[in-house]
């Protein structure tokens, strides 16, 4: 769950861009995604939250991400 405005775009690496002020996710990354979060106050990863094993996952915190 994002809690603010979701966007996504296509980039070399990263297929997914999530941008928030505040990110809580429990998400599975599957193997194949290559994810990132940037949120400006903070991001949360909650209990369920899990990267497989291939996947790509970054997280960016911070006012200028």
């Amino acid at each position: 769950m994002i809690n603010d405005k979701v966007v996504y775009f296509d980039s070399e690496w990263i297929t997914h861009k999530f941008f928030g002020e505040d990110i809580t996710s429990s998400e599975l990354i599957e193997n194949s995604s290559s994810i990132e979060y940037i949120g400006s106050n903070s991001i949360t990863l909650n209990p369920g939250f899990e990267v497989e094993i291939g996947a790509i996952f970054y997280a960016n915190v911070g006012p200028n991400h």
